[in-house]
């Protein structure tokens, strides 16, 4: 969770719906011994939620901004978003799937599961808690892969972000950092 404080004093707060599901499995071979049992972790990273207080502490917004995000085994390491803030503009840049651009409700969300078929995008959160979303890039294309839960503020409006590149996804990864600026 991040509070943001805004300069008229009001703040946001902003939060994400997380979830881990752990599956396990057990075998056995057909005498019932020689038993294994296989443990995946999934991880889900879902909506963000916005709620705007003014200086009372009043809401005056309540904005949620569908996503789904689903990986296994991977510690969500592509899922969840950046949170990149400069003065009182307040953007989400998360990997998404392109069917997505347009979406404003949960129930017509689409799962981004792989990566490679993933875009970037860059939500804006507006004054009066509306947003914008917008297309950055084809994951597929320029087989850059955003980290962004390991983005960090270095200044003001200027943030670091982990990436990986591949030559052919997901073969030879190669890791590097990002520099965003508002």
């Amino acid at each position: 969770m991040d509070v943001i404080p805004l300069s008229d004093g009001s703040n946001r707060i902003i939060t994400e719906y997380r979830q881990l599901k752990v599956v396990s499995s057990r075998t056995c071979d057909a005498n019932g011994k020689n038993c294994k049992t296989t443990t995946t972790n999934h991880y889900y990273r879902k909506n963000i939620f916005v709620i705007t207080l003014d200086k009372d502490g009043t809401i005056t917004s309540f904005t949620d901004i569908p996503k789904y995000q689903h990986s296994v085994e991977d510690n969500g390491m592509f899922s969840s978003f950046l949170l990149v803030k400069k003065d009182d503009r307040t953007f989400f840049i998360y990997n998404d799937n392109p069917m997505n651009l347009n979406v404003k409700s949960i129930k017509d969300i689409k799962q981004m599961g792989n990566l490679s078929k993933a875009c970037l995008v860059a939500v804006e959160l507006n004054k009066d808690g509306s947003y914008t979303k917008e297309k950055v890039y084809d994951i597929g294309e320029k087989k850059v892969i955003l980290m962004p839960e390991s983005g960090i503020e270095i200044s003001k409006g200027q943030y670091i972000v982990s990436v990986m590149q591949a030559r052919r996804m997901f073969s030879k990864l190669k890791m590097g950092i990002a520099k965003v600026s508002l």
